[in-house]
């Protein structure tokens, strides 16, 4: 490079993994993930809106500093047709939080895998915590607006990252923070690697000094570039998104409840045969999941016997010349492992 074009190039390192604690990276540094994304995405909707390269810099320098990402994976990434290596492998029970993208070495591996609703927390306590001395790297404050980055690291389908993104945000809104934004979808990925990423972007509050506008930094995310990678946004704050915590119960959330009243001459008998079915479901689900691995997928069995674990059923007797009552069959939630 030219002496006279040293002022047009800056550099700038995203180190958003908090898998890597501080004593660690002082060594390596820390591992960038998929915050980078998230960093490149506002900086260059910048530049396209014609800023300067300080006002890109000092934008993005922002950003990397209140981002955090961590990783879990379920087995190591692979490259096609090549042999893997004794060891490379994670055992089928197996999980491990904090994988680098290139099978790096993680931050903890958990064994049974935990279903994802205790998982989930373990990993925004990473992410958000501002009193441990390795991890805390992110100046949360406490009520915080976020942007919530659910990214794939490449082996995880569009309906389990589904799955993972609702989890995720139940449990970020749980802790008290307001998700602004919330992108899920295939953003940085480790070739093949059954798992997924959690990034979270602290947003600027009103008036806190030498940090970027919040709405202005949210129009950064919204600008939609001409790229295939990069998956739409809604715009908006997500509905029922006010900060307050997340009430799990069926009776009080109507998106997790389907109440039919019925009407039979004796209530309660028809309830125990409706739980004498959910028995018999799950004894028979090898016999059920055995017949259709020969015949189909493999799956009837595991998920008539999913419905069936998360039956619920509340009987509301009425007085009067037929007895009614309202059957509730709440949904079992999806598990990892």
């Amino acid at each position: 490079m030219s002496p006279e074009k040293s002022d047009r190039v800056k550099f700038l390192i995203v180190g958003d993994d908090v898998a890597v604690g501080k004593t660690q990276g002082k060594i390596v540094g820390r591992r960038g993930l998929a915050g980078t994304v998230l960093v490149y995405k506002t900086a260059g909707a910048l530049a396209d809106r014609g800023a300067t390269l300080d006002q890109i810099y000092s934008l993005a320098s922002w950003v990397a500093e209140n981002i955090a990402t961590v990783g879990v994976g379920l087995e190591h990434t692979h490259v096609p047709g090549t042999v893997s290596t004794p060891g490379s492998h994670l055992s089928p029970s197996e999980i491990e939080i904090g994988m680098g993208i290139h099978n790096e070495s993680g931050y903890q591996r958990l064994a049974p895998i935990p279903p994802l609703s205790e998982l989930m927390p373990q990993l925004l306590e990473l992410l958000t915590s501002t009193t441990d001395p390795e991890r805390s790297f992110v100046p949360f404050k406490g009520g915080d607006d976020v942007v919530l980055l659910v990214n794939n690291l490449g082996g995880v389908s569009e309906l389990e990252l589904t799955a993972i993104a609702g989890e995720a945000r139940k449990v970020v809104e749980v802790r008290g923070f307001r998700i602004l934004r919330l992108l899920s979808g295939t953003f940085m990925t480790s070739l093949n690697m059954p798992g997924f990423s959690l990034t979270i972007l602290r947003l600027p509050s009103d008036q806190e000094p030498n940090a970027p506008n919040k709405l202005q930094l949210l129009s950064l995310l919204d600008d939609k570039p001409n790229v295939p990678g990069w998956k739409w946004s809604s715009g908006c704050v997500l509905p029922g998104s006010s900060g307050a915590p997340l009430t799990s119960s069926t009776d009080q959330n109507p998106f997790l409840t389907r109440a039919v009243p019925l009407e039979a001459p004796d209530p309660v008998a028809f309830a125990g045969k409706i739980q004498k079915s959910c028995n018999a479901l799950i004894l028979a689900e090898p016999e059920i999941t055995r017949m259709d691995t020969i015949a189909g997928d493999g799956d009837c069995g595991l998920t008539l016997k999913a419905g069936a674990e998360g039956e619920k059923i509340t009987l509301l007797l009425h007085n009067g010349p037929r007895s009614s009552f309202n059957f509730q069959l709440s949904l079992s939630r999806w598990r990892t492992g």
